[in-house]
């Protein structure tokens, strides 16, 4: 849904999906809305020449669902990852950030609908190198 956005901003795209990966017992329609935030958030954040991953895979052992949105772009400062989360909430920065401002809903949103799916969201972020989330629903997802 995004891959256009992604290539009109010069960003290179990559999806891994690993070959034993099950069907996930699951809102559709939250799932998409949950990719399509954590995506354009990466396509508005990461310079052209960037690149934006996402990695589907069963964990080993728990056997847990995992999905994982990494881009390398702006990145978020420790000190505003707590502000992110909550609505309405936005930081600023760069000048790219002030061109690319949204509602400040977007992350809040994939975090509660994952967590309605009694998964767990996390953000590691470091500016300048970009940010990884990882969404992990737990095993008794798979179909």
């Amino acid at each position: 849904m995004v891959a256009d956005q992604a290539e009109e901003a010069g960003l290179k795209t990559r999806v891994d999906i690993a070959a034993d990966m099950p069907n996930m017992r699951a809102n559709t329609r939250m799932i998409r809305q949950i990719l399509l935030n954590l995506l354009s958030n990466a396509v508005k954040f990461t310079p052209a020449g960037g690149e934006i991953s996402v990695s589907l895979f069963r964990e080993d052992g728990s056997g847990d669902i995992m999905i994982v949105v990494k881009d390398n772009g702006i990145g978020i400062a420790q000190r505003n990852i707590a502000r992110v989360m909550r609505p309405f909430e936005q930081v600023e920065g760069s000048a790219r950030d002030v061109t690319q401002r949204g509602t400040g809903l977007g992350l809040p949103m994939a975090k509660s609908l994952v967590e309605l799916h009694g998964g767990v969201f996390s953000l590691e972020s470091v500016v300048d190198e970009g940010t990884t989330i990882t969404l992990r629903f737990p095993s008794k997802r798979a179909a």
